[in-house]
């Protein structure tokens, strides 16, 4: 259970970061693409016998990889928006509640057995996203009425790009395509965020709407780092013997009460009793989806 533990603390550490940016004055894009590139860098590392290129580009794998690099570099963005603009705590509960949707794609498309208790925590959390959601717009309409449509959008997209992800690599495990410990795998899809984030970074520089930092290479890094040992203990938990359906809802849970916790206690994020209600209920849904007959 200590991998579970490092795995919840690192995960935190990359939204504390987030929230850091500002004040630090730090290009996110910039980082984030820093931050795939020292990705792809420690995962490979982490493989004990890299094949050669040509041989990861055959890989019947290989095209979710790009699907996931690509949803990885924006992913991460729209992320760290989301963060800005509804906070830590909430945040969590958007990108970790997400697990609603790969739980739904498998019993629709690989008729995967459910049941009531499945079900109710299906509608729980379904209950929760309003609760949070409802409130952030509200609070939005009355605080500041100049946000862009990306800041009104981010935290639903932060669900559905948080879903996406967990379904791809729920279908590759579900299709034998890849290992629960294939680190190759995550390594190459870091590899393809880095590239979608490099081509895009390249062009911002190009027609000089940004320029290299050195505060925001630096953040890139400090992102890098936990980024890849968060995935790195989540798979060494997987590979000491506990099952992926306890791991991942602890997982979860874990990160939705710690970043509420940091979020109170070192950003001053206020939670109105509708807010509590809404992490609770993300909580309880969690487990009730989890749930094995």
């Amino acid at each position: 259970m200590l991998y579970v533990l490092y795995a919840i603390i690192l995960i935190t550490i990359l939204a504390v970061q987030f929230k850091l940016h500002a004040k630090y004055q730090v290009n996110t894009y910039q980082a984030i693409v820093v931050n795939y590139i020292l990705c792809i860098i420690l995962s490979y590392t982490l493989v004990a016998d890299l094949p050669e290129a040509g041989e990861i580009v055959r890989a019947e794998w290989f095209p979710f990889s790009v699907l996931l690099g690509l949803l990885f570099i924006s992913g991460f963005n729209i992320l760290a928006v989301t963060i800005d603009v509804i906070g830590m705590a909430m945040a969590a509960v958007f990108q970790k509640i997400s697990m609603i949707i790969p739980v739904v794609l498998a019993i629709i498309l690989f008729y995967e057995k459910t049941g009531i208790i499945k079900i109710a925590g299906i509608m729980l959390a379904c209950i929760a996203i309003l609760l949070t959601y409802e409130k952030s717009k509200n609070k939005v309409q009355q605080a500041d009425h100049h946000l862009s449509l990306l800041q009104l959008l981010a935290p639903p997209l932060t669900f559905v790009i948080g879903g996406v992800i967990d379904y791809i690599f729920f279908y590759v495990k579900k299709v034998n395509l890849v290992r629960d410990d294939d680190m190759l795998f995550s390594g190459t899809s870091f590899g393809m965020a880095a590239l979608f984030g490099s081509l895009g970074l390249l062009y911002l520089l190009a027609s000089k709407k940004v320029r290299l930092n050195k505060q925001s290479m630096i953040a890139g890094i400090l992102l890098g780092i936990p980024n890849v040992f968060s995935l790195y203990y989540v798979l060494k938990s997987l590979g000491v013997g506990i099952e992926g359906s306890v791991i991942f809802p602890l997982i979860n849970i874990g990160v939705i009460l710690v970043s509420t916790i940091v979020g109170i206690s070192f950003f001053k994020e206020k939670l109105s009793i509708r807010k509590i209600w809404a992490i609770g209920i993300a909580v309880v849904s969690i487990l009730l989806i989890s749930f094995q007959i």
